[in-house]
């Protein structure tokens, strides 16, 4: 979880009346992957997220391998998008970057050692970028993700070891040991950049990578009561390689220890139970210092609920999961005039995704719903905005795009010497990385998938501010008081409507193999939050286009 604009609108603001974003706490894996109450969560390499994909091809392909000496399953996915112009700022800066072409290659090697109990783990992306199209041109230094460059091919950043660790299974307990990704829950504050199971219209670039050594037992397991086998206790230890905080590469150190308990009741093998609950709670605590000598100390605290149940009569299965993060702690790495030794954090995030799906006819509906809590006092010296991982999508325009840009143009305007004499200290946490931050929004979405192949999904958001929308540089021109990208300060806390649609067709071409090909487009159509002073010009509505083919084996 990164520090929201928010947070870098009270710095200048402040600045602005006397002269004129959060932290992610990488937890334990996710605890809801295999029937065995021992095994880690998500112990095997998941592929990565698509809009659309064969149901369970490819994950079947990696469960495979746990009964292989060494299989090497993986995924190529190409694709273009196309985006529409809009306004950044109230100067008309407009992003300029239409056309963008990607591709990647991901593969998940994996070798068993017989009867050892040990199992090498390995994930890279040995193709991971831009092919074509326009680059950017704003803040590319202060994002996650820079796009300035044609990086897929032959730049040193163009494959990537996400994992490689060693796993031993034990009577004891199961040790994980290496380099290797994180996720928990429904990975709103941790993800592996992993989740096809809920990205529709976009997928995952990102991932927190960590080196760690962990443990999972189950405490009462020599017991014999079947309750014994379901409470599985898990403890590790971190240094952070990368994630939204921290870039080991960099000179960033962060480390983190996690401790948390999980109740997984799963039906047995052979079982005709029909449901299944896992519900799971950790602390995280991270003590970080950033190659410049700023520091971090913060603890997030976790609940996870998951429940399944499958109605044969009507075949009809339902899945529902809810996650709660709260982040306290506190920083120097943004700083106040009234406080010059740091901020508290104090942030509150929680999302809830529900799904119906009538397997028979085809048909599955689906409804989000989040929220991450904003900050209505930017001058109190505590930071209460809270930062989904990047990771972590809705819809495809509104976070990923229009918001993602906006705050990183804001960037550029406060380095602008003309605007502001000195840029305030803590600048790069500035830009959103399209991250859901300072929202409150709800997502249904409708699928259809038909016995050849062909699908089609349908989704729509609707969005709110939880705090009104503050642009750094206008805020500051407003005295401090909150003013969005356009300088308005418009009493609605509505961001806009999203529509998004998309055609699909999935195939197996040979065993084990198979194509998607699929075209989305959508557009956002923006709400009082985002409107323009009166008598300005204000945004039109945005639209975007993706078109992908993926072959996975």
């Amino acid at each position: 979880m990164r520090f929201s604009h928010l947070l870098l609108a009270m710095s200048i603001s402040a600045m602005a009346v006397t002269c004129l974003a959060s932290a992610d706490e990488p937890p334990p894996p996710d605890p809801q992957g295999e029937p065995n109450p021992l095994a880690p969560p998500d112990a095997e390499p998941e592929p990565l997220p698509s809009p659309t994909v064969a149901a369970g091809s490819l994950q079947e392909r990696i469960e495979q391998c746990k009964t292989s000496i060494a299989c090497m399953p993986g995924r190529w996915v190409f694709q273009y998008v196309r985006n529409t112009n809009f306004t950044l700022d109230a100067g008309g800066a407009e992003h300029d970057q239409i056309d963008v072409g990607r591709q990647l290659i991901r593969l998940h090697p994996m070798v068993n050692f017989g009867s050892t109990g040990l199992t090498l783990h390995g994930e890279v992306d040995v193709i991971s970028g831009r092919t074509f199209g326009e680059l950017n041109r704003i803040a590319p230094d202060a994002l996650l993700d820079p796009d300035d460059s044609l990086d897929a091919w032959g730049s040193p950043d163009a494959g990537e070891y996400r994992s490689l660790y060693l796993e031993w299974r034990s009577k004891a307990g199961v040790l994980r040991l290496g380099h290797q990704t994180s996720r928990w829950g429904l990975g709103l504050i941790a993800n592996d950049g992993n989740d096809e199971r809920h990205d529709l219209f976009d997928y995952g670039r990102f991932g927190d990578i960590v080196e760690r050594v962990m443990f999972v037992t189950a405490p009462f397991g020599w017991k014999s009561d079947a309750w014994a086998k379901k409470l599985l206790l898990i403890g590790g230890f971190d240094v952070v390689f990368r994630d939204e905080n921290a870039d080991l590469i960099a000179g960033d150190l962060a480390l983190q220890g996690v401790i948390s308990l999980v109740w997984r009741d799963l039906p047995e093998e052979g079982s005709t139970r029909p449901w299944s609950f896992t519900a799971g709670a950790y602390v995280a605590i991270r003590d970080q210092e950033d190659d410049d000598g700023d520091t971090l100390a913060a603890r997030a605290y976790d609940l996870y609920l998951r429940y399944e149940h499958f109605f044969a009569g009507p075949a009809l299965k339902l899945e529902a999961g809810a996650e709660l993060a709260f982040l306290e702690g506190r920083t120097n790495r943004a700083r106040l005039e009234q406080a010059q030794d740091g901020l508290d954090l104090l942030a509150l995030g929680v999302a809830v995704q529900a799904k119906v799906s009538a397997i028979d006819l085809g048909l599955e509906g689906r409804l989000d719903i989040g929220y991450a809590s904003g900050d209505e006092d930017r001058n109190d010296g505590t930071s209460r905005a809270f930062t989904f991982d990047p990771d972590y999508h809705v819809g495809m325009i509104l976070f990923s795009e229009v918001m993602s840009r906006i705050s990183a143009r804001a960037v550029e305007n406060a380095r602008n010497p003309e605007l502001l004499a000195e840029p305030p200290k803590g600048l790069e946490l500035l830009p959103s990385d399209g991250a859901i931050t300072n929202a409150v929004y709800v997502s249904p979405t409708f699928s259809y998938t038909s016995p050849i192949g062909l699908g089609i999904d349908l989704q729509g958001v609707f969005a709110w501010s939880d705090a009104p929308v503050s642009d750094a540089w206008q805020t500051a021109k407003n005295g401090g008081y909150a003013a969005n990208h356009l300088g308005a300060s418009p009493e609605s806390s509505y961001l806009g409507t999203e529509v998004d649609v998309g055609l699909r067709y999935g195939q197996l071409i040979a065993d084990r193999v198979w194509v998607t090909i699929l075209i989305q487009g959508g557009f956002f159509f923006p709400g009082g939050a985002l409107d323009a002073p009166d008598g300005a010009a204000g945004m039109d509505a945005v639209s975007k286009v993706r078109a992908a083919v993926e072959l996975g084996w």
